[in-house]
């Protein structure tokens, strides 16, 4: 199980190499939503990860992770991603000069695909029966082209570099009561509640999952680890995460207080509230926190100080337009 310990020395690894390689990673602000909290009775915060470099709260984690497994006689390293991690090793990828390879799922969004590109990654499209198969393949292909596979699934260093962004919540706001996390794999989940419960045990930590790709959902619910039989249909390509393990949902278990779910239709109308409230671009995947919030998903008493985490803002405009349009 990951620590305090090991969050704040994840800290400490990316605050040096972020100087170090120039690599523009931010300690996103807290923005209150003053007319979205009086719509719900609560003080709403948005914690703006989709400020964040490469547009995604997926950077610490990744630093962390390369930072501690990668050698110098490492070619390259291989991701497997729908979007915002295979962005976030691209990038990371580049400032320490090597190659980057992401497999993506099929239907993986188009703009996300051009932006891995545009940090240098190759993008490969792969479609595959199992995630065992899926972790086969890539293990092979990544041993015949010398390149580093990190398995994210279930990777200690890559929990604690995203329990890093639960530390600067309690952080910049003590007095936070509730805390509300997207969640597909469930590695934020375990990072982060890791962390808030290690500083502040009477803090609550909800995650919030897309109806349509209910893995870490039925993982809770079941307190059985498991993967899905294909990659999940929803608008929030984020979280269409097919496997839950048992690495994580030990995490999850031990310190997450509930995991729920929302339809696309309430996410879509969320992400309209959203920008018209506070002008941030959520994607999907982000403003699922705040359907929840919306659609009454969540036991939090009125009056408490809530942060929603916004955890990216990658949307093309023409799907962004799409949504919003939908919602109206």
């Amino acid at each position: 199980m990951v620590t305090l310990d090991d969050i704040n020395k994840a800290r400490l690894t990316v605050e040096t190499l972020n100087r170090k390689l120039k690599a523009g990673i931010r300690h996103t602000p807290l923005i209150p939503a003053d007319r979205l909290s009086r719509m719900i009775n609560k003080k709403l915060i948005f914690k703006a990860e989709c400020l964040q470099v490469t547009g995604s709260f997926k950077v610490p984690g990744i630093l962390n992770t390369l930072a501690n497994e990668v050698d110098d006689h490492c070619q390259g390293i291989l991701g497997v991603s729908s979007g915002n991690q295979g962005l976030c090793i691209a990038y990371i990828a580049g400032l320490m000069g090597k190659q980057s390879l992401i497999s993506v799922p099929p239907g993986a969004s188009a703009e996300k695909q051009e932006l891995i590109r545009s940090y240098g990654g190759e993008v490969v499209e792969m479609k595959f029966r199992s995630f065992d198969e899926a972790l086969k393949t890539c293990t092979d292909l990544a041993k015949e082209k010398n390149y580093y596979f990190p398995n994210l699934f279930e990777n200690e260093n890559f929990i604690a570099g995203h329990g890093t962004l639960g530390a600067q919540i309690l952080e910049d706001l003590p007095d936070a009561d509730v805390i509300v996390i997207p969640g597909g794999s469930g590695v934020l989940a375990a990072g982060l509640a890791t962390a808030c419960k290690s500083i502040k045990p009477s803090v609550k930590v909800y995650v919030v999952g897309a109806e349509n790709s209910a893995c870490l959902y039925n993982a809770y619910r079941d307190k059985r680890a498991g993967a899905l039989a294909s990659i999940p249909s929803t608008i929030c390509d984020g979280l269409r995460s097919p496997v839950v393990t048992q690495l994580i949902l030990d995490h999850v278990l031990h310190y997450v207080d509930d995991v729920v779910s929302v339809t696309d239709d309430q996410v879509m109308e969320a992400m309209r509230l959203v920008w018209s409230h506070t002008k941030l671009l959520s994607e999907p995947s982000g403003a699922v926190t705040l359907a929840a919030l919306l659609n009454d998903k969540l036991p939090i008493a009125d009056g408490s100080n809530v942060v929603c985490l916004l955890t990216g803002g990658n949307t093309g405009l023409k799907d962004a337009m799409r949504y919003l349009e939908t919602a109206c």
